[in-house]
């Protein structure tokens, strides 16, 4: 997609390029006379799919969406054969931009942020419905400590991996998904899951998991499922072994073994964090 910087969409001018994510490019943009700044999010164009219906959809998400973690959803349009989402800014970046692959998190960091990203996930899961797409690109900081979670692009992932299964490793990665995920089989487990994931890469500073790959894309889900997670200890022999315990418990490969939400999860993370010696 070319640079859209410079080009006025809806009300709002774009001014410079954040970023580009798998479903589009994300610009910061202003209102014309007026200090508003916000973010909006162009969609890449999928002539396959019906992209009016799924904006259609993603405002109807945000309306049932009200949590001081959650980025907030403004308006969704289509303009001049341009989709695009108009999100409030949060002008920190990412955590992925703060710490990099290979950097550890403090154990204190690591519970603060797992329990506003879990108590977002919680809140969508209380009202019915599930991310599937969680990862550290799509938790945005407010200053220092404020984490909040991205749901505008979960809707239209879904609709391409629905569409074909080749697809997934283009718009999501498979080693931040649950094994149930992969076989098309999400739950709500499936996004505790995947912050158990994002959880040990904090901690241990790389992710458990390889880059699955293969001829046959199909086979991934297997190979997924087959893989023995490493120790977290081994990585980051610091991580005491309660702490451990809990979040191998959030990776269990079948959804009934883990904790009974994504909130219970965070709770068991802090307290393990507490009781280490």
């Amino acid at each position: 997609m070319d640079d859209l910087t410079g080009k006025v969409i809806g009300r709002y001018r774009l001014v410079k390029l954040l970023g580009q994510g798998s479903v589009g490019s994300v610009y910061l943009g202003e209102k014309p006379l007026s200090d508003q700044k916000v973010a909006v999010k162009v969609l890449f164009p999928f002539s396959w799919i019906d992209i009016k219906s799924h904006l259609a959809e993603a405002v109807r998400i945000s309306t049932l969406l009200d949590h001081s973690h959650i980025l907030r959803l403004i308006e969704a349009s289509y303009e001049e054969e341009i989709a695009y989402l108009v999100m409030s800014y949060a002008p920190f970046g990412s955590i992925r931009s703060r710490h990099p692959r290979g950097q550890p998190f403090p154990l204190p960091a690591v519970v603060s942020y797992a329990k506003q990203v879990a108590g977002a996930v919680q809140h969508a899961h209380d009202v019915g419905l599930m991310h599937g797409f969680i990862d550290p690109d799509q938790l945005l900081v407010e200053e220092n400590t404020f984490v909040l979670l991205d749901f505008t692009d979960a809707f239209l992932k879904k609709a391409l991996l629905a569409f074909d299964f080749i697809f997934m490793e283009k718009f999501f990665s498979a080693r931040y998904v649950a094994p149930e995920q992969l076989h098309r089989k999400p739950q709500k487990a499936s996004d505790q899951f995947t912050l158990g994931v994002i959880v040990y890469e904090w901690l241990a500073g790389v992710n458990p998991f390889p880059d699955f790959s293969g001829p046959n894309p199909e086979s991934i889900p297997t190979q997924f499922r087959q893989y023995a997670i490493p120790s977290l200890r081994v990585p980051n022999p610091a991580v005491p072994e309660a702490v451990e315990q809990v979040v191998l418990k959030a990776l269990s490969k079948y959804p009934d073994d883990r904790y009974e939400s994504v909130a219970a999860f965070a709770a068991a993370l802090e307290k393990a964090s507490k009781d280490r010696p």
